[in-house]
Formats: structure tokens, sequence, C-alpha cells
């Protein structure tokens, strides 16, 4: 995928397009993404995504953690798409600014736009005053409005993915995620204070990303580091038994031993399924004892979902290895 950070860096003779934020790339998205692709190749014209590389909103706002996938994850994603070329600009001034006649002069004059899809509830240029019937009206039946998608009678949106990982319902944003919510992030050196509660970590601290995170508390997550993949149990949130209490900070216990040498490294938390809330405990003895609990009923949620398939989580290994944890990169 070729990745272009200035509109003006491009002239194409032809191709498909899409445009919109696409925070989350959720199944709404994926929606708009597979009609795109499928356009593409019975045309044989490149697929091109326009997407900001700030969410507008964090920059007109300067609204904190809103995320659901931070500029580079959503990246990936599109990657993962099969998308030709990603356009990301930098949402500014200068296009907060920009007039929907302006805008659509530099489609015009830099992609020229067989076919342009979005969804229904787009809105561009200035004071949002572009609408899909302004795209319509400037590139006839060239436009695809497509419309929301519904989930149990609910539609689809980024708005209501982060409603529902604010509340904690980790499980119900996965599914209109079509996939597990997750973090990236390099790892960081802590206080080291796990390997003296038997239970190692590796660290996150999520500050300068805007990146939503949900409720504070333990939850059962699955690691992915270079090839390699296994489950765990991380805690977002601080350790009110020690008075920290930083609610942008992630701690990992990686069940696979062998995972090990991780600091400065990327890596990519998903979070499964939501154990218990932070608890402040009157010693570090109790705090101890609480967490081999919560590794064991991790563990035997884990040995659950390996022995079924069906589980719509998808979380099913197709190994009864109990020693090692490690989990298939699905």
């Amino acid at each position: 995928m070729k990745i272009l950070r200035d509109i003006e860096n491009i002239e194409l003779k032809s191709c498909a397009l899409a445009i919109g934020n696409f925070d989350g790339v959720h199944i709404g998205h994926q929606k708009i993404m597979n009609d795109l692709l499928k356009y593409s190749k019975q045309k044989d014209i490149p697929s091109v995504v326009f997407s900001f590389y700030n969410h507008p909103l964090i920059y007109i706002n300067k609204i904190k953690d809103y995320y659901i996938t931070c500029p580079e994850e959503k990246i990936q994603l599109f990657k993962e798409q099969g998308i030709d070329i990603l356009i990301m600009p930098d949402f500014n001034e200068s296009f907060m600014k920009m007039s929907p006649e302006n805008f659509i002069k530099i489609l015009k004059d830099h992609l020229n736009p067989q076919h342009i899809i979005v969804g229904k509830n787009f809105n561009f240029g200035f004071a949002r005053k572009g609408n899909p019937q302004t795209l319509i009206d400037n590139f006839d039946d060239k436009v695809n409005v497509i419309e929301q998608v519904r989930y149990e009678g609910i539609k689809i949106s980024s708005t209501i993915i982060r409603e529902l990982l604010k509340s904690g319902d980790i499980k119900k944003a996965s599914t209109l995620l079509g996939r597990n919510f997750f973090i990236t992030s390099k790892v960081r050196s802590g206080k080291k204070i796990g390997r003296d509660l038997n239970a190692p970590t590796i660290n996150f601290n999520m500050d300068q990303t805007s990146k939503i995170l949900p409720p504070a508390g333990v939850y059962i997550s699955k690691v992915f580091y270079d090839s390699r993949c296994s489950y765990g149990i991380s805690n977002i949130g601080g350790a009110p038994t020690l008075d920290s209490f930083d609610d942008k900070c992630i701690e990992t216990h990686i069940f696979d031993k062998e995972i090990k040498n991780m600091y400065n490294k990327q890596v990519k938390i998903e979070l499964l399924k939501f154990l218990r809330e932070e608890i402040k405990f009157d010693d570090l003895s109790l705090l101890k004892d609480k967490i081999s609990e919560d590794i064991a009923n991790a563990k035997k949620i884990i040995n659950l979902w390996r022995k079924d398939e069906t589980n719509s989580n998808n979380h099913y290994h197709s190994s009864d290895d109990d020693i090692n944890y490690k989990c298939t990169r699905d």
C-alpha cells in the first residue's frame, strides 16, 4: 500500500475512491472498503482511501481519549484490507476553512475518481456544509452512498463503539468492530514491582495517544509481538495499593514465559474479557494473592474457549496445551 501525507503529491488518471474518517475501521467501514475493492478490481483501477491522519474533532475541540484506532493503527488496518493508495494529510486550519467546492476541485484535479463511496452521514468542507448530495451534484452517478450497517437493530457508528468502550462493554464493541478491540504501543520500562508479585509485566503509557480506553480494571488479553502470540492479563489504570492513579497506564502479564526482552518494542494487546474492577488492598501480600487468583481465573476461561470452537469471541486454540498459553494469530 502506498501512503501519501499530501494529496498534492499525486495525480491519477482514474481511481475508485472512499472518503471518511473511518475511526475504528468497523464493520460499516469494512463494507465501504469491500465495495471499493470490488469496483476497483472490476474496472482495473487503483483503490484509494482519503482519510485525515488526525481526527478533525481532536484538532478543532482538543478532545482527548477519542480514537478507537490511533492513526498508525488505522493505517495498518487499511493495509490489511488491501487498499492500493492511502492519502492521509493532517487536518489543519487550511482544511478546516476549505469550502466543499474547493475540496471537490482537489479531488477532480488530483484523483479524477470514476467511483466515489461514502457513508450516508458523510460531511465535508467548512462547517460540514458538504454532504453526499453535494458529491452527487458534482460527480453524478459516480457516487455510491452506503447506508449504515445495522447489528441487532443498532446503526453501527464510531460514536456507538466509543460509548460501548467507555461503559466497559468490550464484547459488544468488538462485535461491531469485527475484531477484538486492541491497543498498540512501545513497551516502556516500569517499576518492576510485578516481579515481586510473581507476575512480571510489560508496561505502556497511553497519555500522548488520545486513545480511548475502557474502564480501569483487569482484563483477559492477547499479546502480539513479532511472530509470537500469547494470552495474558492486563491491568488498565493505576496501582491504588501503591498510591498510583495513572488511568492511562497499562500493565500486562504474559502467560508465555518464552517471550522476553520486549523493552522499546512495538506490541499489540487485544482486550478480550473484563475480569474485575480495580481494588485498593491494605498490603502487597493481599494484592499478590489476588493477582494469582486473577491468573487462575483467566486460564480457566481461556481453557473453556479452547474447548469451544463456536465461542463468539473466536479465541479458540487448537491445542489443549496448558503450559505456555501460546495462541494463534487470528
